[in-house]
């Protein structure tokens, strides 16, 4: 860590999750080790996800009176227990708590619980925080809830884990830890590093002091699946296929992974990701020791689960790929976290409750906001929100050490138009700055080098970068390249970023200078009529802009093609080579009940006033895949 101001942290803080102490218990100085219980009870106790007011956590339920055993824990002298308690369905009456520690032996001890009731806050989550008794080997907990009155509620015990104290001395691992950080969804030009007014990225714009900024970073897909495929494999979406021939093809299944590559080099490889589009049932999981799909739960309530899993590394090199939807619509947070704020709040225009009721987006609620710009507001919340528990993550690394022994990328799969092209709030349909240009902020090792960077890179330079760093090389040629070996001048730099999507069947071109957009057809390759009619800047024609000279790409140059340089041309030549469709795994036609309620809640179907054409197989899960020994 190096000193002065560019220290990450600022100072070492404890480190604090769900709002209470998650340090060394009691006041000790050794780093904590996280133990999160659902991770232990989820063979025998299933996981739900409670939704209160945006604070939607995991949860251990069980009726009212019914214990829960969770367990084996591991043995330690001292652990503080941290949960938060509520109903459901939700109420404001008296909960009894009991916690006990059972032995090898079945002997139970009890844990006094303060007050021996607890008060729930209608709705909300009552937080509990208590030292455990010297746990030995094979030991586990007992939790239960008895309610005053209020027959048939379950009692939930929200993101409960345990805090333990760990004297071990740190090991370091044999090559560098890797963690890509992707958070959905989010703009470039939301974050203080690259200039936003408003304070949203404190603790990410502290890590990029320490970092290298890349101010041209590019998406190949401005939607989820293919372009955190193009993350994981290197490749294009054509090469790939993720999302390429139908929004619902999965990624081909010769293709390689960074992380199958990791794997096979020695690293415990671990994803924590939000599901929806990414998930098994499109083959990102391929590679993964531990895959957790946390759909609907916030990265707080996630994160002891990720910190658990560090925890447990030891000396061992692991690949980190943590992925959340905090910031992608309908931009909810938990209530009890400060929100950005509109001055001067007044009723809905007409056009603002039009745009409100379309169903291109219904999954937003906008409905809750009284214009656009209490809508950005609420999404920069978010932005704020997710942050913050960046930040959590760091403080973890540093104060267990590994800080400097890790490569951390913080980037997103795309961005968010808020009706800078019409009455559009949404993404996946344009190529407009807003919605390709991603944040790249790369710490290496040491925050041995640091600065800004106006190289172009795209998303398929991200794989390349994760496999350099960690010393391992591709098992097959990779579309994209390190960014450092781009700066350093080991590799030629790119003249051309570009992407497409399966929702317009639209590409685009970019170099420095110049965007091209293709013609967008009425329909889109999956089947869904476009919303064109909402796009007064986007209605299907081609489109040229000199994005140097323009860089709100307002002016349309494409009627005054014959002026134009030849690096347009060139870029036009491009484009046209890949109108015809890439390659496509089997193409797949129904979605089980389950995948089509969680993309339904992301905005994913029904959002175009149409349905996803029916084109080939049904989708299912994998089970998961076996941890390598």
């Amino acid at each position: 860590m190096s000193g002065g101001g560019r220290r990450i942290a600022g100072t070492l803080l404890p480190l604090f999750l769900i709002g209470v102490h998650c340090g060394a218990p009691e006041g000790g100085e050794s780093p904590p080790r996280i133990v999160s219980l659902t991770r232990i009870a989820e063979a025998e106790h299933p996981v739900e996800v409670w939704v209160r007011h945006g604070d939607d956590r995991l949860v251990l339920a069980a009726p009212a009176g019914e214990p829960i055993p969770v367990g084996p824990v591991p043995a330690s002298e001292a652990c503080v227990l941290h949960a938060g308690v509520a109903a459901d369905p939700p109420l404001s009456g008296e909960v009894t708590l009991r916690v006990a520690v059972q032995d090898a032996e079945g002997r139970v001890l009890d844990v006094p619980v303060p007050d021996e009731t607890v008060e729930l806050r209608r709705g909300g989550w009552t937080e509990l925080q208590r030292p455990l008794p010297a746990l030995g080997e094979g030991g586990r907990l007992v939790l239960l809830g008895r309610l005053a009155r209020e027959k048939g509620s379950r009692i939930g015990w929200g993101t409960p884990y345990l805090a333990c104290a760990d004297d071990r001395e740190p090991k370091r691992p044999s090559r560098p830890n890797v963690l890509l950080i992707s958070i959905d969804t989010l703009r470039a030009d939301h974050l203080g590093v690259y200039g936003y007014e408003r304070p949203t990225s404190p603790r990410i714009d502290a890590l990029a002091e320490e970092s290298i900024v890349f101010d041209a970073a590019f998406t190949t897909a401005p939607w989820t699946l293919p372009a955190h495929a193009s993350m994981l494999t290197g490749l294009y979406p054509e090469e790939h296929g993720a999302g390429h021939a139908t929004v619902f093809t999965p990624l081909a299944e010769d293709v390689g992974t960074v992380s199958e590559r990791l794997s096979a080099a020695g690293y415990r490889t671990i994803a924590h990701v939000g599901g929806g589009y990414v998930g098994r049932a499109y083959g990102l999981d391929r590679g993964f020791d531990e895959w957790l799909d946390r759909h609907g739960a916030t990265l707080e309530s996630v994160l002891p689960e990720t910190l658990a899993a560090l925890s447990e590394a030891g000396g061992e090199p692991f690949f980190l790929f943590l992925h959340t939807y905090g910031v992608h619509g309908p931009y909810k947070h938990p209530d009890r976290f400060p929100s950005f704020r509109v001055p001067g709040r007044s009723e809905p225009k007409p056009i603002w409750r039009e745009v409100a009721s379309m169903t291109l987006h219904q999954h937003l609620d906008l409905g809750r906001f009284s214009g656009p710009g209490d809508a950005i507001a609420g999404y920069d919340s978010c932005i704020r929100f997710v942050d913050d528990q960046v930040g959590r993550l760091l403080d973890f690394l540093e104060r267990r050490g590994m800080l400097d022994d890790s490569l951390i990328v913080v980037t997103s799969d795309h961005g968010e138009s808020f009706l800078e092209r019409g009455r559009y709030i949404s993404h996946g349909y344009t190529f407009f700055e807003e919605e390709v240009r991603v944040p790249l902020v790369v710490r290496v090792p040491g925050a041995e080098r640091t600065g800004r960077s106006d190289v172009l890179v795209d998303s398929t330079d991200v794989a390349a970068l994760l496999l350099e760093v960690a010393g391992v090389a591709p098992s097959e040629p990779l579309s994209g390249a390190s960014p450092l070996a781009r700066i350093e001048g080991r590799t030629p730099r790119r003249e051309l970023v570009r992407g497409g999507s399966a929702y317009t069947g639209g590409l685009y071109g970019r170099t420095a200078r110049w965007k091209v957009m293709t013609a967008v057809p009425s329909m889109g390759a999956h089947g869904l009529r476009q919303p064109t009619s909402l796009l007064p800047d986007f209605d299907g024609d081609e489109q040229v802009y000199e994005v140097s000279a323009d860089p709100g790409e307002i002016r349309n140059l494409t009627g005054e093609l014959a002026r134009h340089p030849a690096e347009v041309w060139t870029l036009h030549q491009q484009l046209g080579r890949l109108q015809q469709p890439g390659r496509g795994n089997a193409s797949r036609e129904f979605l089980d009940s389950e995948q089509a309620r969680r993309l339904e809640a992301l905005g994913y179907l029904d959002r175009t006033f149409g349905s996803p054409a029916r084109t080939g197989r049904e989708i299912s899960s994998a089970p998961p895949r076996e941890r390598r020994p």
